[in-house]
């Protein structure tokens, strides 16, 4: 239990985590609303230090945040003019805020690459917006075998009958999580997606999440026959999705290293064989001279105010770790990634706890968040008012729902 007390004084440590828009590995995150009503017990975004109570409480706030200031933010971060990836719905699903980004889609430059990730089936309105072809848009997908484990009952051929007739080239499929007993349905998803659907088959990550911590996954022998599955009704397994994001505007994989340095095999040739016929081929595989790059990558940290402790280290053909002096974020390294004339990676060593949460914000460096403050990287004062309202909103609600002796906003924090 929280008192009062306790949560304004822990107060500031939460606003980065509520913040509607935030840089983290590899994207710009954008939502509109805060909480979720669909309760999954294996969502990631439950390892976020104080979402595990608000997920369960299964409220829903909206952020009250104007699309159009909302795009008058992304239109002064140096990241989304870098070309990194906005996507909608990695806090929460994007379609339980369809319409505020329906409205908002049109407002962004049309070179700025999006992605719209849902597990919720498509509403007649949302399939029509959807059915007009967007290159800088991609509908991410993910359709959730039943599964008793997982407490899953809702069948995922809804959302497969939704999206029926819209362009195929801007959807991907997730198909999991994929836990024991997962296959039976799994095979009624890969039975009705069109031929040529490109996805993934995602085996459950259960890295951080008590609730699933004792879900077996799906045995290997199962996962094998999903796959012969798929290839033999004419799927495209890939578990990257940058030839329909990315490539279709003209960017390239900055993280290709990830595709060439996997261990010879069925997989690695299937991806690159996608890699030949992607239009982003010259850009992810083409030469990179060190020594320009070298230069690039300086000039790039000297704008981000970091301070470099000895020369860059090649790791890969298009990857380099580089250590700084100061309190670095993955936000730092999407930017390079991005900002750099070609698609390389970057690593820095110092950032933020929670790497290994696919993506925290919630660790973020104060001394970071002042340096984007100076340097307009981020409109932090604008986004910590916002989520001042939010954190507000969310003790009022749930204390108007009795859940304030129950719900711990601010539980520790995870190691690492």
């Amino acid at each position: 239990m929280v008192s009062r007390r306790s949560y304004e004084t822990d107060y500031e440590t939460l606003l980065a985590e509520y913040f509607p828009v935030k840089l983290i590995g590899a994207f710009v995150s954008v939502d509109f609303i805060v909480g979720c009503p669909f309760g999954c017990r294996f969502c990631i975004s439950r390892r976020h230090p104080s979402r595990e109570g608000l997920f369960d409480a299964r409220v829903v706030i909206d952020s009250r945040v104007d699309p159009r200031k909302m795009a008058s933010w992304l239109a002064s971060m140096p990241s989304c003019r870098a070309g990194v990836q906005v996507r909608f719905g990695h806090d929460t699903d994007a379609g339980l805020q369809s319409a505020k980004v329906r409205e908002l889609l049109p407002l962004l430059p049309e070179r700025q690459s999006c992605v719209y990730l849902t597990r919720k089936p498509l509403t007649a309105a949302e399939a029509a917006f959807f059915a007009a072809p967007r290159d800088n848009l991609l509908l991410k997908f993910t359709a959730t075998p039943r599964s008793d484990r997982l407490g899953v009952t809702t069948d995922p051929l809804d959302l497969v009958a939704s999206a029926a007739g819209l362009p195929p080239g801007m959807t991907y499929w997730v198909v999991g999580p994929l836990a024991e007993g997962s296959r039976r349905d799994a095979e009624r998803i890969l039975e009705a997606l069109p031929p040529g659907s490109h996805l993934f088959l995602k085996e459950l990550n259960r890295e951080g999440i008590p609730a699933v911590a004792a879900v077996p996954p799906l045995p290997a022998a199962d996962l094998a026959a999903l796959e012969a599955i798929a290839l033999r009704r004419g799927l495209v397994l890939t578990e990257w999705f940058c030839r329909r994001s990315l490539a279709r505007v003209g960017r390239g994989f900055f993280d290709v290293d990830k595709i060439t340095g996997q261990p010879e095999g069925a997989k690695r040739d299937r991806e690159l064989a996608l890699c030949d016929h992607c239009p982003s081929r010259p850009l992810c595989h083409g030469e990179v001279d060190p020594e320009a790059f070298r230069e690039e990558l300086l000039a790039g940290l000297d704008f981000l105010e970091l301070t470099p402790r000895g020369e860059p280290l090649r790791t890969g053909p298009r990857s380099w770790t580089v250590t700084v002096a100061e309190p670095a974020s993955r936000g730092e390294e999407t930017y390079l990634n991005h900002a750099l004339s070609r698609p390389v990676s970057i690593t820095l060593s110092t950032r933020e706890r929670g790497r290994s949460q696919g993506g925290s914000f919630c660790h973020l460096d104060p001394q970071v968040l002042r340096r984007w403050y100076r340097s307009g990287f981020l409109p932090v004062n604008d986004l910590n008012n916002v989520a001042g309202y939010i954190l507000r909103d969310v003790r009022r609600l749930l204390r108007q729902r009795g859940s304030a002796a129950t719900v711990d906003l601010h539980p520790a924090a995870p190691a690492g």
